[in-house]
């Protein structure tokens, strides 16, 4: 029942019992409330007023095109502002235009276009308000609606006047900083000078190509949030098999998966927010990744059970170590901190020097002080490339700590980082590789069965460090001696001449082949990160592997993976000598994770985006 003060407040007009069906786009929830609509601003102010004096609750909507209903009443008012006057425009003499937040963003758009204003023809498919838009910082190809506003104002929710520069509000990815107790009623907005014919025809073609992409019918929009500009939730969706998925009346779009469209009547809005979790469930066991909801909900209970129905994983990433390949890993870390950020969870990056610093971290008594997660919650994603951090320690640490982490076991490591102990797998496994001696440091014997040329490197290194191609006798020393400088031991390698190719494994399963071309003698420190002889080519799939040469590659790096128990993760870096035999070379099981990296171009390759990567990685650990 409205009371009676309300009633008497000129200017406006009363609705009771309004199903929450009527007043959204997509039609659902049960529920019915008391609706509002003020015929202009100062209406609005005192009805504004008159509900924070009697702490009356309201609600502010627009068109509801981003509103999920409910399916329970509202306790208090939802004010509309279905007036012409929230969706007036005033066109200055230059390329500002001052408009009511009320009017519906493709009509604000074409107006402006006859007039010769615009620069963004994209946004104008986008239904709702300006308001809405602005609130959501709503954006297509390339441009948000935060880009063409100068100015914002309204009301506060006590009915006092509010203003803000368009500096003074933070502004992201499908997100504004406006605060949430701001009724908007106006912009002023800058565009610039278009020939109005050549703008209306683009603002057509948009129109043309959001029919072809998104589906006709009653929805709430799109339903997630694209994790990033270039990692589209409708693609995890479809990839994760819900096309199709229904509840009632709702279904996933065939179309567009990150629809749900309302085809029938009655739907609840326990049934929409049901099929939205059922959706992200799926998401996150298909990529590891944690959808966040878009449209606005009228239930805040609703909003954070679809929000909260996947727990964030905290992830430790340790980094930096203390390698030769140190620079490195920190350069890789960026990229897996970013990437599992985008994928929704709770990173937290630490630069640990020696292998006690990283004991200390994590079994200090207050490590919230040190990484802010509490013990037995968290995971770690090590990123520390050579040294303690490959070789095995630090995986032996996190095994005695019952630490959950991304990659392979101690044992593994071990024998991985240990080119001796790999060779002695493969020649044990009848695994094709070049043939080799081992040295002891302070030995220059030229090894028996062997011949030149040879490739001498550190067995323990990474990153091809301390590494040589020795062609003639006048070299065999120097190279040793290079070797030495690094371990106390030296591999001596047949050299293969032929094509080098890499064979990444996640969660054992093979990637595709990449094959390398590097201007240089070797695939050595320069042509993997300086590339002073050039630049190094990295070709998926490759240009002269058949195809049957890349499926034995695969099988070969496979059994290799299994046999020393590196198939959750790991790269197997091989050769293919004239007799058209893949050779293993070596694995590598903490490969790089720079945006030049093998693992994450054959990943993205075998359509597996760098943060799905990362976040599969993450899961399996």
């Amino acid at each position: 029942m409205i009371e009676k003060d309300f009633l008497d407040i000129g200017g406006v007009r009363w609705s009771e019992a309004v199903p929450w069906s009527d007043l959204t786009s997509l039609s659902v929830g049960t529920g019915i409330a008391i609706v509002a609509e003020p015929e202009d601003e100062p209406a609005l102010s005192v009805l504004l007023k008159l509900a924070a004096e009697r702490s009356v609750s309201v609600m502010v909507i627009g068109s509801g095109t981003n509103l999920v209903g409910a399916d329970i009443h509202f306790d208090g008012i939802v004010i509309r502002l279905s007036s012409a006057k929230f969706a007036e425009i005033s066109f200055g003499r230059t390329s500002h235009v001052t408009v009511g937040t009320g009017i519906s963003l493709p009509r604000f758009l074409k107006k402006c276009a006859e007039m010769g204003f615009g620069g963004f023809a994209g946004l104008a498919p986008i239904p709702g308000t300006l308001g809405g838009a602005l609130r959501v910082n709503a954006g297509a190809d390339g441009v948000e609606a935060s880009d063409f506003v100068t100015e914002l104002f309204g009301h506060r929710l006590d009915g006092s006047y509010w203003s803000a520069e368009k500096e003074e509000i933070e502004w992201g990815y499908r997100f504004s900083a406006i605060p949430d107790d701001v009724v908007l009623t106006g912009a002023i907005c800058e565009f610039r000078e278009v020939d109005p014919e050549c703008e209306s025809r683009e603002i057509d073609k948009a129109f043309a190509g959001r029919k072809e992409k998104q589906p006709a019918g009653r929805s709430v929009g799109c339903v997630f949030k694209n994790p990033s500009s270039d990692l589209s939730a409708g693609w995890l969706i479809d990839r994760a098999g819900c096309k199709g998925l229904s509840k009632g009346s709702l279904e996933v779009s065939d179309l567009h998966a990150n629809f749900i469209v309302n085809k029938g009547r009655g739907a609840s809005e326990n049934d929409f927010v049901s099929l939205a979790i059922d959706v992200k469930l799926a998401v996150f066991a298909d990529s590891g990744v944690i959808l966040s909801p878009e449209p606005r909900f009228v239930s805040k209970e609703s909003f954070l059970l679809l929000d909260e129905c996947v727990t964030t994983p905290k992830v430790l990433v340790l980094k930096g170590g203390d390698s030769n390949e140190r620079e490195v890993s920190l350069h890789s870390a960026e990229g897996v901190e970013a990437a599992l950020i985008t994928a929704g969870c709770d990173v937290v990056g630490v630069d640990v020097r020696t292998l006690k610093h990283a004991e200390e971290i994590l079994t200090s008594d207050e490590p919230a002080s040190a990484i802010s997660f509490k013990k037995g919650e968290f995971a770690v994603f090590p990123v520390l490339h050579g040294g303690f951090g490959e070789d095995g320690r630090l995986q032996a640490l996190l095994e005695r700590l019952g630490i959950p982490f991304v990659g392979c076991s101690s044992t593994a490591c071990d024998i991985a980082m240990d080119k001796v102990k790999s060779k002695d797998v493969m020649r044990e496994r009848g695994i094709p590789t070049p043939e080799y001696a081992v040295l002891e440091r302070g030995e220059f014997d030229f090894p028996e069965g062997l011949k030149l040329p040879l490739v001498v490197k550190p067995p323990e290194e990474g990153s091809t460090v301390g590494i040589s191609l020795v062609r003639s006798m006048y070299g065999w020393e120097p190279a040793l001696t290079e070797a030495y400088k690094y371990s106390a031991r030296a591999l001596v390698e047949e050299f293969v001449e032929g094509v080098e190719i890499t064979v990444g494994i996640v969660g054992g399963k093979a990637l595709p082949v990449i094959e390398i071309r590097f201007p240089g003698e070797m695939f050595d420190y320069d042509a993997k990160y300086e590339h002073k002889l050039g630049e190094t080519l990295y070709l998926c799939p490759p240009e002269t592997v058949s195809d049957e040469l890349q499926e034995e590659a695969q099988r070969i790096s496979l059994e290799f993976a299994d046999a020393i128990d590196s198939s959750s993760l790991s790269r197997i870096d091989l050769i293919i000598g004239a007799d058209g035999v893949p050779m293993v070379i070596e694995a590598n099981n903490l490969p790089g994770f720079t945006s030049s990296s093998l693992l994450p171009k054959a990943a993205a390759r075998a359509k597996m985006p760098f943060p799905v990567l990362c976040a599969m990685l993450l899961k399996n650990a």
